[in-house]
């Protein structure tokens, strides 16, 4: 064989060489982690969860106080199936439509002017956005929000 041919034999396997597994698993350990500690936060005050995720206005008080406690569940086996690699596909397709979900009530949210009035994602005493510091500073009551992956 010629050094073209070698060459053009070569570039497949790296294309899928044992980096991008590598990246693969990473990322949706990394992913199955945040959905663990985000699940397990808002677990820890779930009445206050439940009062946010009504207050978006999407959901009645009464389906929100079972709809909240359902995502929180739904989070935290998510994270665990994740983590542990659990049928791979069918945890990255349930990954993807979660974080849709997010987007959506996030996009919602925003659009109705809800921005960083209730933030939930990553339980009591967790801010990171500066809308929420400053709104958390202005408020009686202190606002817990972490806004990257979940509802706020």
């Amino acid at each position: 064989m010629d050094t073209a041919t070698n060459a053009q034999v070569l570039q497949p396997e790296f294309r899928s060489g044992p980096w991008r597994h590598g990246l693969g698993h990473a990322g949706r350990i990394l992913l199955g982690a945040i959905f663990l500690f985000s699940g397990v936060a808002k677990g820890l005050t779930p009445g206050e969860f439940t009062h946010q995720v009504a207050g978006y206005g999407i959901l009645g008080p009464r389906l929100s106080a079972v709809a909240a406690p359902a995502l929180i569940v739904f989070e935290i086996v998510l994270g665990v199936a994740l983590v542990c690699a659990v049928r791979p596909l069918l945890t990255a397709t349930a990954s993807i439509a979660l974080l849709l979900v997010f987007i959506g009530i996030e996009a919602y949210g925003l659009a109705a002017g809800r921005a960083g009035r209730a933030c939930a994602s990553a339980g009591p005493g967790r801010c990171s956005s500066r809308l929420c510091s400053s709104r958390r500073r202005s408020s009686s009551r202190p606002l817990r929000c972490l806004s990257t992956t979940s509802l706020s």
